[in-house]
């Protein structure tokens, strides 16, 4: 999961964020979060990874209750990243539909996730339904950076 995380960033995220950021993307402090992530999972937080035979992990979604109150989304997609190389077979989409069933299942009403401005899959959270619900201005490696919040009024 850290290695696909530095990855998805650096490809994703080219142009949008400082290049000296990106270039320092650690994949020992990604594998550090991650195990402090799962060492202290709060109840209805979940992950689920998509593999590949040959390459190991390529992707991973994680969500759990909504970290801010943005009206009737109690859940919350908190990260969703797939490797370039992955991208277009459909992989995305069912990492997706998982994190949906995992938000269903843990009786969430609604979700949400939060994307930077100018990401590509913008296109594609509008495609599976995601409606533009908010935004917010933050800083990334220094740089300010506009987020947007899509919505799923219901699971």
């Amino acid at each position: 999961m850290a290695r696909v995380h530095v990855e998805s960033w650096r490809s994703t995220y080219r142009g949008l964020l400082p290049e000296n950021f990106l270039n320092n993307l650690d994949i020992q402090r990604r594998l550090d979060y991650w195990r402090s992530v799962f060492e202290n999972e709060s109840p209805g937080e979940f992950a689920l990874v998509a593999e590949h035979s040959t390459q190991g992990v390529v992707g991973f979604v994680s969500g759990g209750p909504a970290l801010e109150d943005l009206g009737p989304y109690s859940g919350q997609v908190y990260a969703i990243y797939l490797l370039a190389s992955q991208q277009g077979q459909g992989i995305g989409r069912a990492m997706f539909e998982g994190a949906r069933g995992s938000l269903v299942e843990r009786d969430y009403a609604g979700f949400m996730l939060w994307v930077l401005e100018g990401n590509p899959t913008c296109g594609f959270y509008e495609h599976m339904g995601g409606q533009l619900i908010g935004r917010k201005e933050d800083q990334i490696g220094g740089q300010p950076v506009t987020e947007l919040a899509y919505g799923w009024a219901s699971t």
